[in-house]
């Protein structure tokens, strides 16, 4: 450090000296000049008393002496120029021997051309020379020791000079010169000294200015790493868990749909424990989107009139389930003053209040979790401050531990054999949430004795009509229930390319018995939906013709079908993609593979009463950037078990969706070769796109991998690296011959 400091003391230092120098020699031209003017002066002022050749003699050493100061400030302004490195000391000694020269000129002249014998050309010479001297202080001052060469090699042989002619008044007249000399140097010595320091305040607060922008744009460089790092991890999280969670409700729809049929008391009792598992690993799936959205900064609340009693109800049949099983009293009062109706975000608050409540009851083994929402106050406008408690009677918690809370990925208890499961999410999230509807989150606990948390939100007062409540009875999910009477007999529309996804779409309508229409693309969905009125559309993004974003805005111009849903069929379900949708006039999005659950959630929601809107964003935790996600083994090539498990284990459909497999994907990549040699990035990124979605129907793994790559790679660029073409030549090759292989063995 210490060196560091040094080494840029130098520095300055030599660019103090460095600018000392430009500013003597930047001078010498107006010095030089009045020199030649003054010696001109005293030459035709003793034109008539002194010899001529004297006189030419010594003006032709004043030129010489000026013509060598003139080119030694000419050669350092042209190497200073050149920006090669300069000596500062070196040059300043070539300076001052300038100077001396100079000074020894014009000593020659006062000594060698001294008019004794004429008063008033000897008063004449003496007040040039000292004007001489004063004139060439402030030029000389900024090399030290030049100007005290340059006027004391005048005024000492001078004053000497006079002093050795006798009398009175020339010694008088000496002493004054020397006091001059004296005072001209100490002037001289301190404007240098003002100049240096000046030029040194000036250079430091230079580079304390340079340093400062350095070590900004090191820390916006760091900040911006920071950043990008944050993002990358969290768009890793948001990826790795669409990834688990795309199969994981898979695992639940289809669960649902096996309980469904006639099945065995204890099959009956595995697949209850198996849906159970899933939507506890579902629910931790959800905990990370939720938190790397709230890193990213993407979560946004909706603002719409809501039943309080139905939040706290939902909250009480979720968790009283639990909290019966190891045998707590729970309970939940809502303070009368409280109104009923209120305007906010009731998913959120809900997703909080579930958060605190599963804490609660988690980390309590005997006694009682109580919630209590108290009126905090009432605001102008109609807003009022609610105050959820949730109180346990629980393990809880240490100071030690209480300050670790809110943080990510902590838990109170963060050893290896803790007892107690969980992300550490759920509190973070619940914060952000508080925060969000401009309120808090605190807790107070002590050690064996339980726990408090309490929940703060702002909310406005809502429309006091029942019903709301009603719409959101509606709203619920009729799969949970089993119940598909009300879409029975339903038209719909499916638009879609892809063989396979049209057999799925198929065989799930067929459990509501709906009436189905299929379309092969937009254009033949647009033609169809002109001969007959559907009451719901299902419409794929990539398709063949017209794609599904135009096709929607094209039925939107049908004035039969402004209001009629359109649910966007698309296997990115990111963010931007759900965006996109929503702008072509669709109502919603279902993420391929096919969720049972969903799909009958979402035709419920459209098809029985509730407008045609378009649903929240915030409902549901979706993805935030695309990015090929992070996998450490590579996929088996065929994995029929997990295509049978989305199928229902229905192995006649899974042959069938073989076989059209077979029949309509074979030549693929000949395909998408052609479209690429051809420049036709469009249908080479359909191709990819459907190649994708049937393969993964049919649980070729590795295929859909590899057509995941091309159509990720033609994301980002309109050119395709001949590896993932190799790629994808080898594993559709591969595919090929264990789906021909299967049908062997199944046949």
């Amino acid at each position: 450090m210490a060196q560091t400091e040094s080494s840029e003391m130098n520095a300055i230092r030599n660019r103090v000296a460095l600018e000392q120098l430009r500013l003597f020699h930047g001078n010498t031209r107006v010095s030089q000049m009045m020199s030649l003017i003054i010696g001109a002066l005293i030459v035709l002022v003793l034109w008539p008393i002194r010899s001529l050749v004297d006189l030419l003699v010594w003006f032709c050493l004043l030129v010489i002496a000026i013509s060598l100061r003139v080119g030694l400030s000419r050669q350092f302004s042209r190497t200073d120029q050149s920006k090669k490195t300069l000596n500062p000391d070196s040059w300043a000694h070539w300076s001052q021997a300038g100077a001396l020269m100079s000074g020894l000129v014009w000593c020659t002249g006062g000594v060698w051309l001294y008019p004794t014998a004429d008063p008033h050309r000897e008063l004449f010479l003496c007040l040039m020379l000292l004007g001489i001297c004063s004139a060439g202080m402030p030029l000389l001052a900024p090399i030290k020791g030049a100007f005290p060469l340059f006027a004391g090699a005048i005024l000492i042989p001078t004053s000497a000079l006079l002093a050795l002619r006798g009398g009175v008044i020339y010694p008088i007249i000496a002493i004054s010169a020397l006091l001059k000399l004296y005072a001209l140097t100490v002037s001289a010595d301190r404007y240098r000294r003002n100049i240096a320091e000046s030029q040194r305040l000036r250079f430091e607060n230079e580079a304390l200015i340079e340093s400062l922008t350095l070590s900004k744009e090191a820390a916006l460089a760091a900040k911006q790493e920071a950043d990008f790092a944050n993002q990358a991890k969290s768009q890793f999280l948001a990826n790795m868990s669409h990834e688990i969670r795309t199969p994981m409700s898979a695992v639940l729809g289809l669960t649902h749909l096996a309980a469904l049929e006639e099945t065995p008391g204890k099959q009956r009792e595995y697949l209850h424990k198996i849906h159970d598992s899933a939507n506890f690993l579902l629910h931790i799936l959800n905990d990370i989107l939720d938190f790397s959205k709230i890193e990213a900064g993407k979560i946004a609340l909706e603002t719409v009139d809501f039943d309080l009693y139905e939040v706290m109800g939902r909250l009480s049949s979720t968790t009283e389930a639990q909290a019966r099983e190891k045998q707590l009293n729970f309970s939940i009062e809502v303070m009368p003053e409280i109104p009923r109706y209120l305007k906010g975000d009731p998913l959120r608050l809900g997703q909080a209040l579930l958060n605190l409540a599963n804490n609660a009851i988690k980390f309590t083994e005997s006694g009682s979790v109580s919630v209590k929402v108290t009126l905090v106050e009432e605001r102008d406008g109609d807003q009022i401050m609610l105050l959820f408690s949730i109180k346990d009677t629980g393990i809880g918690m240490t100071p030690e531990q209480q300050n670790q809370l809110f943080r990510a990925f902590t838990q109170a208890d963060a050893s290896t054999t803790r007892k107690f499961g969980g992300t550490g999410l759920g509190l973070v999230i619940s914060k952000y949430l508080a925060n969000l509807m401009g309120g808090s989150i605190q807790v107070t606990s002590e050690y064996g004795k339980g726990s408090t948390f309490y929940f703060s939100a702002c909310f406005d007062r809502g429309s006091d009509q029942i019903s709301i409540e009603r719409a959101q009875t509606n709203a619920r999910s009729l799969a949970a229930a089993g119940n598909f009477s009300r879409l029975r007999g339903a038209r719909v529309l499916v638009a879609e390319d892809s063989p396979v996804n049209q057999e799925i779409i198929s065989a799930l309508l067929e459990k509501i018995h709906a009436e189905i229409a299929i379309a092969e693309n937009g254009l033949e969905a647009v033609k169809m939906a002109r001969r007959q009125l559907f009451d719901i559309v299902l419409m794929d993004i990539q398709m063949p013709v017209m794609d599904g974003l135009r096709a929607a805005r094209e039925l939107r111009q049908i004035p039969a079908y402004a209001r009629i849903p359109i649910i966007a069929l698309t296997a990115n379900v990111f963010q931007a993609d759900i965006e996109q949708c929503l702008a072509a006039g669709m109502n919603g999005h279902l993420g391929k593979p096919i969720q049972i659950d969903e799909l009958f959630t979402k035709l419920d929601h459209f098809l029985g009463g509730s407008t045609p809107s378009a649903p929240p964003t915030s409902a549901r935790p979706t993805p935030l950037a695309q990015s090929a996600p992070v996998s450490l083994f590579a996929p088996p090539v065929l994995d029929t078990t997990t295509a049978l498990s989305r199928l229902g284990n229905n192995q006649r459909l899974l042959r069938k969706l073989i076989a059209l497999f077979c029949q309509n994907e074979a030549e693929t990549p000949q395909q998408l070769q052609i479209a690429l040699t051809a420049g036709d990035i469009v249908l080479v990124k359909r191709l990819a796109h459907t190649l994708k979605s049937s393969a993964a129907a049919v649980g070729a793994l590795q295929l859909q991998a590899a057509a995941r790559a091309i159509e990720q790679a033609l994301a980002h660029s309109s050119s395709i690296d001949e590896t993932l073409l190799n790629e994808l030549r080898i594993a559709h090759r591969e595919a090929m011959r264990e789906l021909e292989r299967f049908k062997l063995d199944e046949g």
